[in-house]
């Protein structure tokens, strides 16, 4: 553990010396085990998404921070009182010569920001984020900050990253309100024909084997659902002629251990959802959850014609609206992206922003880049030409893998 406390040190002219209101003690953590607990305390009364929770970061981290050769910085704040107000889960690696942080999680989190007591999410200024950054580049040479996909609002409170320089992320996030019955949730989603075509699939489904919907409980559970994920999702990237993200010893682990995790307790890092027809599980789904809110990570389908004509993806997600509006949670969000479905299901846009802060010369370089680059991104993405250029290049792709 390393600690920094009184005045900070000036190392860069974008981080410059100013009269901070509430950090007076920053700490940085190599290894997760030093700070567990006090981390799940500050998480208990805390604001942060599914994606900074102690077991979502120790399960990513477990799989991702030695075979990929990144370095685990932890940082936690703390103000005059010695209290632990907030908690920054950072990671960093080397690119072209320079060192660059970012939040944990890599492309697995959907939404990235610290880990905020609640009067400090209201409190902290941009020089109390300029000192801990400042601070902890020092100690791991730091060149670049390089934070993507922040919410600029979490539970109604504003994020404190925005108050330093950023852009508008390419993509947006999506989400609903729940509210307690289930079926004027749904109601309120889709037409009633809408419904009555769905309850329609559902039963020609039947057709094929009784159709059930599953939550896994325990590790058979898990990887019979997590099997069936992969394959879904092998078949469907082929189909599109790219490669299979899914596929790497390091997102299949950290996906295993992040199910399993808590598992006892009734509370994974990660919960899987299935809907079966007979003993052929024909859809997946997962996602985090906390503070009452449901944040989905990823979903697949049977490819099979037979069965993917009858929308079994459409159909688990309804159910699992359903079930998150029975157990009370009060938020349901599918990420970010601009996928159809997320915007048929989830109304309200959640913008979300970049930020990239440089420390050195060379970081500044770095970021000038790769801020342009996301500019580009964000265009691209909200062009209806790139889209379909974009789909012509993946099935001339498919041709040529075919040929």
């Amino acid at each position: 553990m390393t600690v920094f406390e009184g005045t900070a040190m000036g190392i860069s002219a974008a981080f410059p010396v100013a009269e901070r209101a509430l950090v007076e003690r920053v700490e940085t953590h190599r290894e997760l085990g030093q700070i567990a607990p006090q981390w799940r305390a500050l998480q208990a009364n805390g604001l942060t998404t599914p994606y900074q929770t102690c077991d979502w970061v120790r399960a990513w981290s477990d799989a991702h921070v030695e075979p990929l050769g990144l370095r685990l910085v932890t940082v936690t704040c703390h103000d005059a009182r010695g209290r632990a107000i907030a908690l920054l889960p950072l990671c960093s690696t080397t690119r072209g010569g320079v060192r660059i942080a970012r939040f944990v999680g890599g492309k697995h989190a959907n939404m990235n920001m610290g880990l905020y007591e609640p009067t400090a999410m209201l409190s902290l200024s941009a020089e109390d984020l300029r000192f801990v950054l400042r601070n902890v580049a020092e100690r791991h040479r730091i060149d670049l900050y390089h934070f993507e996909n922040q919410p600029r609002h979490w539970l109604g409170m504003a994020n404190p990253m925005a108050l330093l320089p950023h852009q508008s992320s390419p993509s947006s996030a999506w989400m609903t309100g729940l509210v307690a019955d289930g079926e004027e949730m749904i109601r309120g989603l889709m037409s009633s024909e809408s419904r009555k075509k769905l309850r329609h699939k559902e039963r020609k489904l039947g057709e094929f084997g009784a159709v059930s919907y599953l939550e896994a409980r325990n590790v058979a559970e898990v990887e019979s659902i997590l099997g069936a994920f992969y394959q879904q999702k092998a078949e469907r990237f082929k189909g599109l002629g790219i490669s299979d993200p899914f596929s790497s010893g390091e997102v299949r682990a950290f996906l295993k251990a992040a199910a399993t995790q808590g598992l006892m307790d009734a509370a994974p890092a990660v919960s899987l959802f299935a809907m079966k027809v007979g003993e052929r599980i024909v859809s997946v789904f997962g996602g985090a959850i906390h503070q009452g809110r449901f944040s989905g990570m990823f979903t697949s389908f049977d490819c099979d014609p037979a069965m993917a004509r009858y929308s079994p993806g459409d159909l688990l997600l309804l159910h699992l609206i359903k079930s998150m509006c029975a157990r009370g949670l009060t938020a349901f969000d599918l990420g970010t992206g601009d996928a159809a479905y997320k915007t048929d299901y989830c109304k309200v846009e959640e913008p979300l922003f970049d930020s990239f802060l440089p420390v050195t010369m060379k970081g500044q370089a770095i970021a000038t880049a790769m801020r342009s680059t996301q500019s580009l991104k964000r265009i691209l993405k909200k062009s209806g030409f790139a889209s379909s250029l974009l789909a012509r290049v993946r099935q001339g792709v498919q041709r040529v893998s075919g040929a």
